[in-house]
């Protein structure tokens, strides 16, 4: 291997430092591959490692794809940031379930939070569904299950997001490795 691999390599490696040593080795390995089979086809060197792009992007594209299969929510918003350049889908996509997910989460929030108020305080009406006044503890009741399924919205959006996202950092891994 040239040095200059190696120095491509020493770059890329650098940028994996938070991963495991394990998966660390198999994504350097993934990408040696990858440079010696494109170089057997005659592909030049340079060119092959202008096609991979800069060593901080691929590493960053790993590093994205190993926190969203490991479910390391703390990274999502640092992920989303990074794939909102991917596509013009993913402008529209990532923003998309990432805000319904979050009012789903609040909506839940606030109709628990104004029930159990409801229940010490006199507001008029309660909860109304279908013509049926709720109060005192079948607003409760109702507010809960309301709750629940809000919440449920927003947990299936907020998995949908993570998906997405897992997709679009595969598909970016295999157009780099392709190019």
């Amino acid at each position: 291997m040239t040095s200059e691999v190696d120095k491509y390599l020493g770059k890329v490696s650098a940028k994996l430092n938070r991963l495991p040593v394990t998966e660390k080795e198999e994504i350097l390995k993934e990408i040696t591959n990858h440079i010696h089979e494109a170089v057997s086809r005659q592909e030049s060197l340079q060119n092959v490692l202008d096609k991979l792009g800069s060593p901080s992007k691929l590493a960053g594209s790993y590093t994205a794809l190993y926190d969203l299969e490991k479910s390391r929510s703390n990274h999502v918003l640092h992920n989303v940031s990074f794939f909102l350049s991917t596509g013009l889908t993913s402008v529209i996509v990532i923003p998309l379930l990432f805000i319904l997910s979050i009012l789903f989460a609040i909506a839940a929030a606030v109709s628990l939070v104004i029930s159990v108020a409801g229940m010490f305080m006199d507001i008029p009406g309660g909860i109304v569904l279908n013509s049926a006044s709720y109060t005192g503890f079948s607003q409760l009741v109702v507010a809960i299950i309301s709750s629940v399924i809000l919440s449920s919205f927003a947990l299936l959006l907020w998995k949908a997001l993570i998906k997405y996202l897992m997709y679009v950092a595969k598909r970016h891994q295999r157009i780099r490795l392709k190019k």
